[in-house]
């Protein structure tokens, strides 16, 4: 009889040291997802950016535009030290100017300016491919204010839910020198088929997914929606590579001269 109590005691422990070892395996296997950062200075507060709903130009109807929209202004958002305006504000600011799309720097200033924003992302779907393996292409162009090191320098105050809470847009926009050209512009295709593709899908979905899942990772090649979600995440991560690269301070007078010097020693 004691030896049967023992035995009981002993599985008892060997359960909880299990559970434990399981508690204890998740908490091991939770990763910080990769996340995307503004170049801007927030010392005025977060730069307020808005997506234009993107145009189709991928050749077949099936593009779900609405969808990928969607998941920019997601992109958008997720990023650290900027926000982004809900996708009806912008409609709703585009009907009120009577503009079915934006397609000239000038509409996108006067949309930019309705808005009271600091960037505005103007997006072209340029391929779609729903199927085992998935295909997106998009296309981003960014009008921003570019004064100073970035596009918040002497920003007017402005707070975002006070934009969505507002009944007109009157009064929120702010001073601004967009260019005639975008700022910056970012272009991708990505097919599922291509392991560098691939690579980057298992690296986003880092922190994620979880790991005991049947598919695990591929999730975000098998469900398209989960696709799309990938490929905003990169094209918005390559759009703000390119402003990262424009709001970079020059190098050191001094550094320049050494170089050249250096290379003139050569």
């Amino acid at each position: 009889m004691a030896r049967s109590g023992l035995m009981v005691s002993l599985l008892i422990s060997l359960m909880a040291c299990s559970l434990a070892g399981c508690a204890s395996s998740q908490r091991e296997t939770l990763y910080k997802p990769n996340e995307l950062r503004s170049p801007y200075s927030t010392d005025v507060g977060e730069p307020l950016w808005a997506v234009v709903p993107p145009s189709n130009a991928s050749g077949t109807t099936l593009a779900d535009t609405e969808q990928v929209g969607d998941a920019l202004v997601a992109a958008v958002q997720q990023t650290r030290g900027l926000d982004c305006l809900p996708l009806d504000r912008t409609l709703a600011a585009m009907a009120a100017l009577q503009m079915a799309s934006v397609s000239t720097p000038t509409e996108a200033k006067a949309l930019a300016k309705a808005l009271g924003v600091d960037g505005l992302v103007i997006p072209t779907v340029t391929a779609w491919d729903p199927y085992d393996p998935p295909k997106v292409g998009i296309t981003l162009a960014l009008h921003a204010r570019t004064e100073a090191v970035g596009v918040t320098a002497q920003r007017t105050t402005l707070n975002p839910r006070d934009l969505t809470l507002a009944t007109s847009d009157v009064g929120f926009a702010s001073p601004s020198s967009f260019d005639d050209r975008p700022t910056a512009v970012a272009s991708l295709h990505l097919d599922a088929r291509n392991h560098a593709t691939l690579a980057a899908v298992r690296s986003y979905a880092t922190g994620r997914h979880d790991d005991a899942g049947a598919v695990g990772w591929r999730k975000y090649v098998i469900a398209m929606p989960m696709y799309v979600e990938f490929a905003a995440h990169e094209a918005v991560g390559q759009l703000l590579a390119r402003e990262h690269l424009r709001v970079a301070p020059p190098p050191p007078v001094e550094a320049d001269a050494q170089a050249v010097a250096s290379a003139a020693a050569r």
